[in-house]
């Protein structure tokens, strides 16, 4: 093929003449310990197709003068040839659907995406809710057979979903040791107890829909996140007290980040219709704090954060006479 190539002809005019020109098209191989990907592509017009193909080589495919050292060299399976930390760097940009389908490849590939350390499983890459469930059965099921870890999940489904799917996907996760969760809980569901006293979360982003009517999506009055350092809570309802009071982040010892977007408080039955109720925000290591409330009756705030460098109120930098339903404490 090299010397097909090389001896390739092509016919140009000069000056009204045809005059023969050769043009000498070789591989420029990569630098030693180098992968180099060479790819092509077609289109056959009488049927409408088009194809493409891709090859990876290294150093050692051509000699110096260009010449095809070993034909089997060049066939052989060089993604396999990769070690599992760059296979797994390459599944973390592939949609899951797609990560699961490659433990048909052969009998290396079929438990290698279980070792993957984040998922991201959004209902936007499925066609429908049952395909993006049956998925989600499968990711679970397979890697319970097995200690894999799991450092960080993002979900995403706002529309209503199958409570046993979703609450297997979070025990799994949480059990896993993971450290980072994002999720964007279904309408029609909340979160199970497990993520709230979890001793590996570190970050933490709950998100609810505003078509949760029923206020599923709770924070319940008190957290045992002994390691949580970023909470972030949208559009989530937070349960009082007997008194219309909520105080759950004092027992996070380590609480830097904390962002309030939205939030609505949930009574229990004894407390008054009326009572507008008060979110106290008392933590000594929290650093920065944002709060974001623009409805016309805005939560009352009461904070008390020695350590707070940042305060942000509705986008902007706190002053007390700009939000009087802010109040901030000196002494706990």
């Amino acid at each position: 093929m090299a010397k097909d190539i090389d001896g390739c002809e092509h016919y140009h005019f000069n000056r009204g003449r045809r005059r023969l020109e050769t043009e000498f098209i070789r591989w420029k191989f990569p630098n030693e310990c180098w992968i180099k990907l060479n790819c092509d592509g077609a289109h056959k017009k009488s049927v409408d197709l088009v194809g493409c193909v891709g090859l990876l080589r290294d150093s050692d495919v051509f000699s110096s003068q260009g010449e095809v050292r070993s034909i089997h060299k060049m066939k052989r399976d060089m993604i396999s040839d990769l070690p599992n930390t760059i296979l797994l760097h390459i599944m973390s940009f592939m949609m899951i659907k797609d990560i699961v389908q490659t433990s048909i490849l052969s009998k290396r590939w079929k438990n290698l995406w279980k070792c993957l350390m984040d998922l991201k499983l959004s209902t936007f890459d499925f066609n429908n809710a049952r395909i993006f469930g049956e998925c989600i059965s499968g990711i679970v099921s397979s890697r319970s057979k097995g200690n894999y870890p799991l450092r960080s999940l993002d979900f995403h489904r706002h529309s209503p979903f199958q409570h046993k799917i979703f609450t297997d996907l979070i025990t799994h996760a949480i059990s896993r040791g993971l450290v980072i969760l994002k999720v964007v809980v279904p309408t029609n569901l909340g979160l199970p107890n497990c993520v709230f006293i979890s001793h590996s979360l570190t970050t933490l982003h709950i998100s609810s829909s505003s078509y949760d009517y029923h206020r599923r999506a709770r924070l319940p009055m008190y957290l045992d996140l002994p390691a949580l350092t970023n909470l972030h809570l949208d559009n989530v309802k937070i349960e009082t007290d007997h008194n219309g009071h909520a105080q759950p982040f004092s027992t996070c010892t380590k609480l830097k980040y904390l962002s309030i977007d939205k939030c609505y408080f949930i009574h229990i039955k004894s407390v008054p219709f009326d009572v507008k109720g008060i979110l106290h925000i008392m933590n000594v290591t929290l650093t920065d704090l944002t709060i974001k409330d623009t409805s016309h009756t805005p939560s009352n705030y009461v904070i008390f954060a020695p350590n707070l460098i940042s305060f942000e109120v509705n986008d902007s930098p706190f002053h007390a006479s700009s939000f009087p339903w802010v109040k901030i404490e000196h002494s706990s």
